[in-house]
């Protein structure tokens, strides 16, 4: 920078965007490792085929963020921060773009929820059959993770960077407790998985509330929309596998 920034603009740079490396740095930090809970745990108390099976599923169920979510994201990211500059709303543009993901999303999960069993046997063999079952169990968790994705970065936009660090904290402590409590009361894999998914999925849906109220937008509004779309999805999608596979 010599020549073209005095040491005093680098300082009142730095001095500006402290949160950055402050509290933004260690709530990734701790974001990358409350993924890998999940891994350790199942990896540590059951066997390697089942963290296959696991990893598998998470991959296959992975592939709408990978391709869509991360993309989606960098759009909306940049016009957030535009929105926010001038000064704009970004509440309600933060919801648009949850809600039309949430409702492109729910078709491709449905199919993969109620056939996924038969569509991994058919690719992969009769021995990957097992995945297909934690991708109906791990479904909806991915639906919400997915529009999670989408709108990440939100509390950065508009500077609450705290918020985002609380987030990261409290999803350590959410996954630990979850799975020391699996451990505790010794659940089977399949009921360690399916409580894991139902604290994830809670976590997932109080961040993207948490991000929608800094954001300005009506909890209300949100609420309403997870109890029409998610849980009534849920509900028929849930409905339609059960009459199938025990009908």
């Amino acid at each position: 920078f010599e020549g073209r920034h005095s040491i005093h603009e680098l300082w009142l740079t730095l001095r500006e965007y402290k949160t950055y490396p402050l509290v933004q740095l260690p709530a990734n930090m701790i974001l990358t490792i409350s993924t890998q809970i999940p891994i350790q745990f199942l990896g540590r108390m059951f066997s390697t085929a089942a963290l296959g099976g696991y990893s598998m599923a998470c991959k296959i169920l992975s592939v709408p963020v990978s391709l869509l979510a991360t993309p989606v994201n960098r759009v909306y990211y940049r016009e957030a921060a535009e929105k926010k500059n001038r000064g704009e709303d970004i509440g309600s543009f933060c919801f648009s773009i949850i809600e039309k993901n949430i409702k492109m999303a729910i078709l491709p999960i449905g199919i993969l929820i109620l056939f996924g069993e038969k569509i991994i046997s058919l690719f992969l063999g009769e021995k990957w059959r097992i995945a297909g079952t934690y991708i109906a169990i791990l479904g909806i968790l991915y639906l919400l993770k997915y529009c999670s994705s989408c709108i990440s970065g939100t509390l950065v936009i508009i500077r609450k960077q705290k918020v985002a660090l609380v987030c990261s904290v409290w999803m350590i402590i959410h996954y630990s407790t979850a799975f020391a409590i699996a451990g505790i009361l010794n659940f089977s894999l399949i009921y360690t998985i399916i409580f894991y998914a139902i604290a994830d999925s809670i976590f997932n849906f109080g961040q993207i509330l948490l991000t929608l109220y800094y954001a300005g937008f009506s909890i209300k509004k949100y609420l309403i929309f997870i109890v029409k779309y998610i849980l009534g999805s849920a509900l028929v999608i849930y409905g339609l596998y059960f009459a199938l596979y025990n009908g």
